[in-house]
């Protein structure tokens, strides 16, 4: 039974590093719309692009949008929630928008999601994005998306909008919380095998 103790400390190491390795990576920017990863296939805005990301310019008029479809297939499947990454001049416009994303053959629309763009500055901020009643699928295939504004800018903002990526979270899986567990639980058995040695002594 002396050996119980050392068999503990093990197992709840081994438990960790594997927690550890199961650990999600932290929010981080998915994707580059960019003339590198993005090539716009449709608009009724006018729009702009660098090596690094899209620009809407004025008017952010009803119904405008810029939409088409990224270099590479993404899997986003384990994202819980999005927030596109603008930045503007002059606050930025107060106005709402829909994005959509479109699986490989940009002919299905897998999620919808809709924000405001409100209060931005020079420095790219991540705007929250809300599933809508429109997100039916998942986000396992994405190859493209569309950008529409729900409504124009009432302060009639006249500058230019930049989207540098999409910003996603992700949480842990089960199979991490399930570790975490195990691990806990292993760390109270040795706590509690190093009482009872101790009150044997």
């Amino acid at each position: 039974m002396t050996a119980a103790c050392p068999f503990f400390r093990a197992a709840v190491i081994a438990a960790a590093a594997l927690v550890v390795s199961e650990q999600p990576a932290p929010a981080a920017q998915l994707a580059g719309l960019g003339t590198n990863n993005f090539t716009v296939l449709i608009d009724t805005a006018s729009y702009s692009q660098n090596a690094a990301n899209l620009t809407l310019n004025s008017p952010f008029g009803l119904g405008d949008l810029v939409g088409g479809q990224f270099a590479s297939i993404y899997n986003w499947s384990g994202i819980t929630s999005f927030g596109l990454l603008m930045s503007a001049a002059d606050g930025g416009p107060n106005a709402g928008f829909t994005i959509e994303f479109y699986d490989a053959s940009l002919e299905n629309r897998i999620n919808s999601y809709q924000g405001v763009a409100s209060g931005l500055t020079s420095t790219p901020t991540a705007v929250p994005v809300t599933l809508s009643s429109l997100g039916t699928g998942d986000l396992s295939s994405v190859g493209g998306f569309q950008f529409t504004w729900d409504g124009s800018s009432p302060e009639g903002y006249s500058g230019s909008l930049d989207i540098a990526g999409i910003d996603g979270v992700v949480v842990p899986e089960l199979s991490t919380w399930a570790l975490l567990a195990f691990s806990a639980a292993l760390a109270g058995l040795g706590h509690a095998w190093r009482r009872h040695k101790g009150n044997q002594a």
